[in-house]
């Protein structure tokens, strides 16, 4: 084997493979798409989930004090639905099985003395993430309102501390992914070529 004629080739070859667009494109460029487009896909951001609310006790103000404290979370959006619309229709016609029904008397029944039991229903998909965020925050709100109407005092509270921690994004292991992809499968399907190539012309 000549060092010779490996070099010599060995710069032929990149040569043509410089010239080669298609060579070009599928070794630089197409990594880069797929790159852009996954990265695009996978970089989800964490902001508030959308659920639709239906109010079916109007303008009470115990309602609109219910739904004021639901938004202040910063972790749900509400979406207000006519109380005239069929509220199961409305999420199925809306591709979607997050929601809060908020009942007729809603206020009269927390307002009353003695208070009256009342129930806020949730709609939401057991198997879904979102479902049990907005379930989570319902119930917060919930006992919250249940503490103030009884007039008593929260005994125990909660307090949250952040630990500063490397975290990883889906495009930190893309990227390694696609390089990896690249170095090992243009070799690959060149050398079938290449090595008869080769052989023919006694380099190896």
């Amino acid at each position: 084997m000549s060092g010779r004629r490996i070099a010599a080739d060995l710069s032929i070859f990149g040569g043509g493979y410089v010239r080669s667009r298609v060579g070009l494109f599928f070794a630089l460029i197409f990594p880069i798409i797929l790159i852009l487009i996954f990265g695009a896909i996978f970089s989800g951001s964490s902001g508030p989930i959308s659920a639709y609310v239906q109010n079916k006790d109007g303008s009470s103000p115990v309602s609109i004090e219910f739904l004021h404290a639901l938004n202040s979370t910063k972790s749900i959006t509400l979406i207000p639905v006519d109380p005239s619309q069929n509220f199961t229709q409305y999420l199925l016609s809306h591709s979607s099985s997050d929601g809060i029904v908020i009942p007729k008397g809603f206020s009269a029944d927390f307002t009353a003395n003695p208070p009256r039991p009342v129930n806020v229903t949730i709609y939401g998909n057991p198997t879904s993430t979102s479902s049990a965020i907005i379930s989570g925050v319902t119930y917060g709100v919930v006992n919250a309102f249940n503490l103030g109407r009884a007039g008593a005092i929260p005994v125990i509270g909660v307090q949250s501390l952040s630990i500063k921690s490397q975290s990883y994004k889906y495009i930190d292991f893309l990227i390694p992914g696609l390089v990896g992809f690249s170095v090992l499968t243009s070799p690959m399907f060149a050398l079938v070529n290449i090595s008869s190539q080769y052989k023919r012309d006694k380099i190896f």
